[in-house]
């Protein structure tokens, strides 16, 4: 499981490589993680799943927090980096619905704490004023 991980983060590529055990009965506990373990499964699915995970309005703040954070940034390879597929989607965020525009901004309220956070925020605030601005 830990080669699995370490694939895709970076973070856990510095932790492994400096437990130097081949990691049978290590655990690793994240006291800060960004939306615990819920966002901690998204991240399992994402690995498990080659790389490939559903990016929504519904968990796209979470899953770049957390992606954020284990360093999930690294490969040149888009299908393993799971941060630039965020990014991508983000760049849709012009096609969808009021709904999932203001679902996106209500979901990044738990996130709203972490740096990393900013950058859904601010791309979800910005089309959503340039809405206001086409409506008015």
């Amino acid at each position: 499981m830990q080669e699995l991980f370490c694939s895709y983060s970076e973070r856990f590529r510095k932790l492994f490589g400096k437990s130097g055990s081949t990691g049978k009965n290590l655990k690793v506990i994240f006291h800060d993680f960004p939306g615990g373990a819920e966002t901690f499964e998204l991240i399992a699915r994402f690995c498990y799943n080659n790389g490939s995970i559903e990016i929504s309005p519904t968990n796209l703040a979470a899953l770049y927090s957390a992606a954020s954070f284990m360093e999930m940034n690294k490969s040149v390879f888009e299908s393993e980096n799971l941060v630039k597929q965020i990014e991508k989607s983000l760049e849709e965020i012009s096609y969808w619905t009021w709904s999932d525009l203001l679902l996106a901004l209500k979901q990044n309220q738990a996130f709203i704490v972490s740096v990393n956070s900013s950058v859904v925020l601010q791309k979800c605030l910005d089309t959503l004023v340039g809405r206001l601005v086409l409506a008015a």
